[in-house]
């Protein structure tokens, strides 16, 4: 109960402009540990080579893109 893995896709669409955007994976990990909270956004760089991340050569590349930490008490 104190891990968590998000995994989704997006899309947008302009009815008025019949425009959309394009589908983009998200991915998210959420840790909470007592009072504790950490929660994620990963980058899409890690849907295009994970492997690279794996062995750590992602150098000039982020892998997450925003996240939040809080504390409860």
């Amino acid at each position: 109960d104190w891990a968590t893995f998000r995994l989704g896709f997006s899309k947008g669409f302009d009815l008025m402009n019949m425009a959309g955007t394009a589908l983009e994976p998200s991915m998210g990990l959420g840790f909470d540990y007592g009072g504790f909270t950490l929660d994620m956004n990963v980058s899409q760089n890690v849907f295009n080579d994970p492997v690279k991340y794996f062995w750590g050569r992602n150098e000039g590349t982020q892998l997450n893109t925003s996240f939040s930490i809080g504390y409860n008490w």
